[in-house]
């Protein structure tokens, strides 16, 4: 999700590298803490993702959550309340030139934060989190395509986004009108996962605190090298899940609610290898 140089890839591989962490912890107040090696505790710094139901899956909005410790003199006495970390990854391409790629800037979490004598750890999360919010009024009676729903529940957050209104031109169910006026839907993070579920795709934030919805295919590449892809129309008054059970057997199955009516489908694959 961010590109690099070929200097960059290689001096990742290289046997011996230079690098360092660089960044800010921003208070609400306004006042700044520099974080870099010097502070950081060894090994404490964790990037991770946060999916829903464990895994990557169509219509899931999956955060990323960044974890780290600093040695710090007033650790007991800060509010972490509103704070934002902001952190960079940099690596030597030469002497004294340093290529840096973001991390991105997350949302600190001021219960999950833990403050221990000189140490601060810090527990923070991507900008996912500010999608958990009751839309409005305004949110709930708007009927649009999903790009322009996604778009409006950014802007309704607070969230960037480089989606435009034809961005889903070729993914499923990119022209049908969709409302964010459903029952089920009680978040703003409801309605992303919703327009994602027709899209066949998960939502994420990227590298530049922006949204993104990336596309997802079902796909099995066979012993003659054929690939099995799922595209099927889907209404916004159904709701799905899809299990894949086996390693060579493909069973997929799909439960569609139409008001009260539920309507299964089943299509399955079987490897054609001697195993």
């Amino acid at each position: 999700m961010y590109n690099v140089s070929d200097d960059y890839l290689a001096a990742v591989a290289a046997k011996v590298r230079e690098d360092k962490v660089t960044g800010t912890i921003t208070l609400a107040d306004g006042n700044t803490i520099e974080v870099n090696d010097t502070v950081l505790v060894r090994d404490s710094l964790k990037l991770t993702k946060e999916l829903c139901s464990g895994k990557y899956r169509i219509g899931t909005f999956n955060l990323s959550c960044l974890r780290f410790s600093i040695f710090i003199g007033n650790a007991l006495g800060l509010d972490l309340t509103g704070a934002t970390a902001e952190l960079s990854y940099s690596i030597a391409i030469e002497e004294n030139n340093f290529a840096s790629v973001p991390l991105g800037t997350f949302l600190v979490d001021p219960v999950l934060s833990v403050r221990r004598k000189n140490i601060l750890s810090i527990t923070a999360f991507d900008r996912g989190v500010m999608f958990d919010r009751e839309p409005s009024a305004e949110l709930r009676a708007l009927e649009d395509t999903p790009a322009n729903i996604i778009i409006a529940v950014c802007e309704e957050c607070g969230v960037g986004t480089d989606i435009e209104e034809t961005s889903f031109d070729d993914m499923p169910n990119s022209s049908i009108t969709v409302s964010a006026g459903e029952k089920q839907i009680q978040t703003c993070r409801d309605i992303v996962m919703w327009c994602c579920a027709l899209l066949c795709g998960y939502a994420v934030i990227d590298r530049a605190g922006k949204l993104a919805v990336i596309s997802a295919k079902y796909s099995v590449t066979a012993s003659d090298s054929s690939v099995i892809d799922t595209d099927r129309e889907i209404s916004a008054a159904e709701r799905r899940s899809i299990i894949v059970t086996d390693t060579r057997a493909y069973i997929k199955y799909l439960t569609a609610y139409v008001g009260k009516d539920v309507v299964n489908y089943e299509s399955e694959f079987v490897s054609a290898d001697e195993q």
